[in-house]
């Protein structure tokens, strides 16, 4: 990127993240997965409109869209290497959380092993980070037109 280019500065990006992650803060396990997938819901649609707006995809064409394909869009419309790494790093982490990590956890219970609030929040603390930075990214990169589209 050139000199000139906008950047956000690491530790203002680090401040507004920990500043999003304190929204889980004295929430249940259920209520902090259920903030993320939420939160996930909304990257989702804002990337969606993005799309639209960037690359003419219609809305319609989208709406079966997964967030990994969303994510493989973006990659091939030559949207920022960087920001699409980490959403596909993310994506992984989500697909856990929202197919396997609550059936899980249930089984460990069923075999009456002690599985703690405590241990379910420490599997959403790294994709609710990734997440806050995601959606944080997302706003900076619309504010600044900072997508690294060749126009």
């Amino acid at each position: 990127m050139p000199q000139d280019s906008p950047q956000i500065e690491s530790s203002e990006l680090q401040r507004q993240i920990m500043a999003g992650i304190a929204s889980y803060a004295d929430r249940s396990s259920y209520e902090c997965f259920a903030l993320l997938m939420g939160k996930a819901q909304i990257l989702e649609f804002g990337l969606k409109s993005l799309l639209a707006r960037s690359c003419s995809i219609e809305h319609s064409e989208m709406e079966k869209w997964t967030l990994g394909t969303v994510a493989r869009a973006l990659d091939s419309n030559g949207f920022r290497g960087d920001y699409v790494a980490l959403l596909k790093e993310f994506v992984i982490h989500r697909n856990y959380i929202a197919h396997d990590m609550l059936v899980d956890n249930a089984i460990f219970r069923s075999m009456e092993a002690s599985i703690s609030e405590r241990f379910e929040f420490e599997q959403l603390q790294q994709p609710a980070y990734d997440l806050e930075g995601l959606l944080i990214l997302h706003d900076w990169c619309e504010e600044h037109d900072a997508w690294g589209l060749a126009r």
